[in-house]
C-alpha cells in the first residue's frame, strides 16, 4: 500500500471544520477562522502556522516539515457545493448479503454492469471524528 500524498487533510464536515490524518480515527476540530486561514495559506504557499504544528504534535506526535509550503503536507478541501459530506461504500467478499452486483462476474448470475444498485446490504460511512 502506498503512502498517502498528504500527511493531513483539513475539511469542512457537517458544519464543523476538522484536521484529519489519513488512516487515523482521531481528528482535531478547528474554528471557521482557522479553516479559512489554512485554506488561504495553502493557496498562497505559506508555512504551517504555529498553532497547527502544535495541535498536530499533540494529537499524533507528528512533526510537520519545517520551512516547506503548507500545501506540500496538508490537503485543504473546499466546502461541498451540495452541503453534504463525503461517503463511500465498503464492499468486500465477506458481506453476508450475497448481492450479485457486489461480486461481479466471478459468481453465476452476477451483473457486469457498472451501475451500482442499492440493496439492503449496502453500507455507507463518512468520517465522524
Amino acid at each position: 500500500m502506498s503512502a498517502p500524498a498528504h500527511q493531513l487533510i483539513v475539511s469542512p464536515f457537517l458544519g464543523e471544520y476538522l484536521v484529519l490524518r489519513p488512516g487515523d480515527d482521531n481528528g482535531v476540530q478547528i474554528p471557521l477562522k482557522r479553516y479559512l486561514e489554512l485554506s488561504s495559506g495553502a493557496s498562497a504557499g505559506i508555512e504551517a502556522p504555529y498553532w497547527l504544528v502544535d495541535s498536530v504534535r499533540q494529537a499524533w506526535g507528528l512533526d510537520l516539515p519545517a520551512h516547506r509550503p503548507l500545501r506540500d503536507s496538508v490537503l485543504v478541501r473546499a466546502p461541498s457545493p451540495y452541503g453534504m459530506a463525503r461517503a463511500s461504500y465498503e464492499i468486500n467478499k465477506g458481506c453476508d448479503y450475497d448481492c450479485p452486483h457486489c461480486y461481479g462476474p466471478t459468481r453465476s448470475g452476477s451483473s457486469t454492469s457498472c451501475e451500482m444498485p442499492v440493496c439492503s446490504g449496502s453500507r455507507s460511512r463518512a468520517a465522524s471524528h
